[in-house]
């Protein structure tokens, strides 16, 4: 639990997720419930740990929120005493484990109405017919109930909807009841809604004899993601006993410094009117995730608090960053490389010239931030 902490405060995420036991579904009664209490335990020691690391000065996040993941299988006793249990530790939101992975749909509107979930994730096209099809009197309309129970049942509770349903199925007239999420891929340019996109340092089981992907990879789905308006949901590989090992240590490691340095770039930021520039560009045919050989004039932007940022996807053997997608009307007035300081520039019609420091990270893409008149 406190290492699992750790790893989430090092990547200054909005929300952490308490360390828990995803069991088998069914589980037996008596190893559910010895699973729930573990599950609680846990969640002490996680509660413990965030007050620790968001009490000390270095820490990136010190407003990182705890969420406790309710339990319980399909047992309702189970559930219902859990969901007491870890309410009673005050924390920031719950989440609802163990839902949307097979049980029936009288299982799922149970559990919604007992506890109220904010997030309802399908591993899968909506419930409950895989032929991506919509179609209101074909098997869909279970699932469409069971989407709007979740919608109605956050808004009896907050006065407004605040759940969120995603699901994997690309067409517009399914993903719309809901958010779009992306399986080891991307979508092509900005969303005009938001998706989330998702994908695994290996595989999605531990694999020992594994080829991980290296930390320069997930850093560029991450950007190139919330340049096109989506989030980004990265699994981490332990082994049976619930460690990680030293590779994904180490790559947790270098994705804590990046995030250091460049988080500012990322949380809270919006697209701007373009994804980025340049020739280079992720592959989206199916499951297939290359790292992209990206060449001088590729960019990703995105902005927050009226300025933007501009990653420079191809960090190495450059002096200088060229950025053509500014309109006259941008008058840039300051650049600001980020874990270096202000650097020089010019503007001549709309193309900024940035002069790029010799000394900074030519490992990882860098992030400039572009202020205005």
């Amino acid at each position: 639990p406190e290492e699992s902490m750790q790893i989430q405060s090092n990547l200054a995420s909005t929300i952490a997720m308490a360390f828990d036991e995803c069991i088998e579904n069914p589980a037996p009664y008596d190893y559910t419930k010895q699973s729930c209490d573990r599950t609680v335990r846990w969640l002490v020691r996680c509660k413990n740990e965030m007050a620790r690391l968001n009490s000390l000065p270095e820490t990136i996040n010190k407003n990182q929120m705890l969420f406790g993941i309710n339990q319980g299988g399909i047992y309702k006793d189970l559930r219902v005493d859990n969901m007491k249990e870890i309410a009673e530790l005050d924390l920031a939101g719950y989440a609802i484990g163990g839902l949307a992975v097979g049980e029936e749909t009288e299982v799922m509107y149970e559990i919604i109405d007992n506890y109220q979930p904010d997030l309802l994730y399908s591993d899968s096209s909506l419930p409950f017919d895989e032929d991506y099809t919509a179609d209101d009197n074909g098997l869909y309309r279970y699932g469409l109930q069971a989407v709007a129970h979740l919608y109605n049942t956050s808004e009896k509770l907050h006065g407004k909807n605040q759940a969120v349903y995603t699901q994997k199925n690309r067409s517009e007239d399914i993903y719309k009841v809901g958010v779009l999420d992306i399986e080891r891929s991307q979508l092509p340019d900005i969303s005009p809604v938001p998706w989330q996109s998702e994908t695994c340092i290996g595989g999605w089981f531990y694999d020992r004899k594994a080829i991980y992907k290296k930390p320069r990879h997930i850093v560029d789905i991450l950007i190139d993601s919330v340049a096109k308006n989506g989030t980004f949901l990265l699994n981490i590989l332990q082994r049976p006993d619930g460690s990680i090992d030293e590779q994904a240590e180490w790559i947790l490691d270098e994705l804590a410094k990046w995030f250091a340095v460049n988080g500012e770039a990322i949380y809270g930021t919006r697209p701007y009117k373009v994804s980025g520039e340049g020739h280079a560009s992720v592959i989206i045919e199916g499951f297939r995730e290359d790292q992209v050989e990206w060449q001088d004039d590729d960019f990703r932007f995105v902005t927050k608090d009226g300025k933007l940022y501009a990653f420079v996807m191809k960090s190495d053997n450059r002096k200088t960053a060229v950025i053509t997608s500014l309109d006259e009307s941008e008058v840039v007035s300051a650049v600001r490389l980020l874990g270096y300081g202000p650097v020089n520039f010019v503007q001549h019609s709309g193309i900024l010239i940035v002069d790029l420091p010799d000394k900074r990270d030519k490992e990882y893409p860098n992030a400039l931030e572009i202020s205005f008149n």
